[in-house]
């Protein structure tokens, strides 16, 4: 008798062991017009993180733009016109040390022969602005984001 009893606690202690250890998994389901996605979670991962992506608070700064329109010109050698204009903000915001370019306007110009390009002159002129007083965003920042009730 008490060879079996023995025997059954230890039987019960094994299947416990050995299936207390698997990965608890969860499936959900989602249903979208005609298509359904199954999505499957391991529990074993801590709770702070989540599948979609990391959590940010908004944050908002102010702008300090300065009053002259600066004026830069940039040649750029064997360089389509698309990334000549990205290389001439780039060029600008460092030029000027700012964060951003208020009203940016570009102007481009390529000059190629029958092998391909050979330049683009890019002349870009924009309000140099760097931000300031950067902090979360809190209720009392809402009523600089509404817009007002007669918007033409």
């Amino acid at each position: 008798m008490k060879l079996t009893i023995k025997s059954g606690f230890l039987f019960l202690m094994s299947v416990t062991f050995f299936t207390s250890c698997e990965t608890v998994t969860e499936i959900q389901t989602e249903k979208s017009g005609n298509s359904i996605t199954r999505k499957e979670f391991d529990k074993s991962t801590p709770m702070f993180v989540v599948e979609n992506g990391i959590f940010q608070k908004p944050q908002v700064a102010d702008l300090d733009v300065k009053k002259q329109r600066v004026k830069m010109v940039k040649v750029y050698e064997k360089t389509d016109k698309e990334t000549a204009k990205n290389f001439a903000k780039g060029d600008f915001m460092v030029q000027e040390k700012c964060d951003v370019i208020v009203e940016p306007y570009l102007f481009t110009t390529t000059t190629a022969d029958e092998t391909g390009i050979l330049s683009t002159t890019v002349t870009i002129t924009g309000y140099p602005a760097n931000y300031t007083n950067i902090r979360n965003y809190e209720s009392n920042d809402e009523a600089s984001f509404r817009l007002p009730a007669t918007v033409n």
